[in-house]
């Protein structure tokens, strides 16, 4: 990040910019960029910027396709064996937020998400909607992010004790 001026919190505040407004460092794109997700951005902008911004900061996330679990961390290390599935320890370890949005995203991958530990899903979703670093626990993030996104949505498997469950949404 070197300060360079870009299009920050104008974003997803709906500001109309002028010629010449500073807006903010790069940090506060990412921030920016990261609200517009949960602000009701399509799935293909959402997907196509967490792409961009992900290759300009460098960061890596599960490009290729294939199984990511989710869940409590808790709950996580068994679940992702019996799934196949890989976790945030391999994809999420430079900007979790950025590589959680341009996984999830990535239609060629399936989600596995854990339920245990979570207690009532709505409440969940509720804190979840709070934002990233807001909310109580970064999984009811993960889970608002799931539930917003219609297309991420339905490439996710829900699990409650070990099992498949309907969508409990």
């Amino acid at each position: 990040m070197d300060g360079t001026p870009v299009a920050g919190k104008a974003w997803s505040s709906g500001q109309r910019l002028e010629q010449g407004d500073y807006l903010g460092a790069a940090g506060d794109f990412s921030t920016a960029l990261a609200e517009g997700f949960t602000m009701g951005f399509s799935s293909k902008m959402a997907s196509a910027s967490a792409n961009l911004l992900s290759r300009w900061l460098g960061n890596s996330s599960v490009k290729t396709g294939g199984n990511i679990a989710l869940g409590v961390r808790e709950y996580l290390g068994n679940f992702s064996k019996k799934v196949g599935g890989i976790t945030w320890e391999t994809w999420g370890t430079k900007n979790f937020q950025m590589q959680f949005l341009e996984t999830i995203n990535n239609p060629s991958n399936k989600i596995h998400f854990n339920l245990d530990g979570v207690g009532n899903v709505w409440k969940a979703v509720s804190d979840g909607a709070k934002g990233f670093g807001k909310s109580q626990y970064v999984t009811s993030w993960e889970l608002y992010q799931i539930y917003s996104n219609p297309n991420v949505l339905n490439r996710t498997i829900f699990y409650q004790g070990g099992k498949v469950i309907p969508n409990p949404f």
